[in-house]
């Protein structure tokens, strides 16, 4: 742990998808994590790289300039959460994911569907920590594990 916030970085598929698909598990995510910490007194920061590009107005940003950006915010991270639905099609979500693994950054995977699929490459499924089932065990599993040190 680098320091006296716990810094968690969101990673999923985006191309292909409209902004709600992309971002919605996001928004809910960091939602419930912020109010987990608020009520415990934990000092978290969530980034949440749809916050600071339009995936689908591109043409003001290079693709190089976003990926930079993201694995800039990758490495800052203490901890990733990583939505595996449908990421196996993702090569940005494969690049997060192993950055953060390179670096020794726990990667937590999650599926809101409450399966994960078999066409995971096992590279990526090398690269994951653990995998939680739903969004309540990952919630429950970021606290238990890695919040509470944050109070």
């Amino acid at each position: 742990m680098r320091n006296d916030k716990l810094t968690i970085y969101l990673a999923g598929k985006m191309s292909g998808l409209d902004k709600e698909e992309y971002n919605g598990w996001r928004k809910s995510i960091t939602e419930d994590l912020i109010a987990y910490a608020r009520s415990c007194g934990s000092n978290v920061q969530v980034i949440n790289p749809a916050d600071y590009f339009d995936f689908n107005d591109m043409e003001r940003h290079l693709e190089k300039e976003v990926m930079q950006f993201d694995l800039n915010m990758v490495r800052q991270s203490d901890v990733l959460i990583v939505n595996i639905d449908d990421a196996s099609d993702s090569i940005g979500t494969a690049i997060e994911v192993y950055e953060a693994n390179r670096l020794n950054i726990p990667v937590i995977a999650y599926t809101e569907c409450g399966i994960v699929n078999d066409d995971i490459h096992p590279w990526i499924e090398n690269c994951l920590s653990t995998v939680q089932m739903n969004r309540n065990e990952l919630i429950t599993y970021i606290r238990d594990f890695y919040m509470e040190r944050y109070i």
